[in-house]
């Protein structure tokens, strides 16, 4: 079983021993030798659905760091998509259902604090996480009042963001439960156009 939780917990399974994760102690590598075969418990553990498979958008301008950080992610079995710019970011959200987005800030045409802004208007339960290499106090401070998830400077160490990622689906999931159900009437009218 293959997911981004698991691999998360796993990039904080390194060493045997004990290691603090959410707040909760858990038994690493002597019980888990394979991190994957702990999928199951840390959906138990964080009370995250095991059938939800989280989807995620990176979007930057710097062509060469967002493949090398798709390819990266890949490695550890987290799928993603790319947008190279703030429209195609956009493009993606409206058409995809993305749990997780990780945004640059400076890019050309629509800014990221701009996409950051749409995107919580549009899809509130997306998680966004600013990982900005040139941001200022001034820049977090709004990033996190537009609704960031949180704020990262690159350079980012792939263990790191895979921890914040995994909290992130865990708030993505919390406010996805959150959003009231249509009614039945009108999904079975949706589906059957009579």
């Amino acid at each position: 079983m293959r997911c981004l939780r698991a691999v998360a917990l796993a990039d904080h399974f390194a060493a045997p021993g004990v290691q603090e994760f959410t707040g909760i102690y858990i038994e690493t590598a002597v019980r888990y030798p394979r991190p994957l075969k702990a999928c199951g418990f840390a959906y138990d553990l964080l009370g995250l659905a095991e059938d939800h498979v989280s989807k995620i958008l990176l979007v930057d301008d710097e062509r060469d760091y967002i493949t090398t950080l798709a390819e990266r992610l890949e490695m550890r079995d987290m799928r993603s998509d790319v947008a190279f710019d703030g429209e195609q970011a956009l493009s993606r959200i409206r058409a995809g259902d993305y749990d997780i987005m990780v945004l640059d800030l400076r890019m050309p045409g629509i800014s990221g604090h701009e996409v950051l802004r749409r995107v919580r208007k549009l899809r509130p339960h997306v998680q966004v996480i600013v990982v900005s290499g040139h941001g200022n106090e001034n820049d977090e401070e709004l990033a996190r009042e537009l609704g960031a998830f949180e704020y990262l400077n690159k350079p980012v160490e792939l263990t790191d963001l895979a921890a914040v990622m995994l909290r992130a689906v865990a708030r993505a999931q919390e406010e996805r439960s959150r959003r009231p159900s249509p009614p039945l009437d009108r999904l079975l009218t949706q589906n059957n156009p009579e």
